[in-house]
């Protein structure tokens, strides 16, 4: 995502959490639903750049200072639930 390259993931994943709209999520474990996806962006070069674009910007959002801050305050949350039932 970040090298902005359109992004094909497993719908129920999460994966697809991450890639949001920015991609093309495949709900199937068969391989024709993911080749026809393949195909069909291959095909639509438009879509695929447009895809990638967004993912690109994505991608930004997931940043190292934010997940350490998030993980930080997952953790502070933890200790004060712990600590009111303890």
């Amino acid at each position: 995502m970040t090298a902005g390259t359109c992004t094909v993931v497993r719908g129920c994943s999460a994966m697809a959490e991450v890639v949001g709209s920015t991609g093309v999520q495949v709900d199937s474990m068969t391989p024709r639903p993911l080749a026809d996806v393949l195909c069909g962006l291959l095909a639509d070069e438009p879509r695929r750049l447009r895809l990638g674009e967004m993912a690109k910007k994505r991608a930004g959002q997931f940043t190292a200072a934010r997940m350490a801050c998030g993980t930080f305050e997952s953790y502070e949350r933890s200790l004060c639930y712990s600590a009111a039932c303890g």
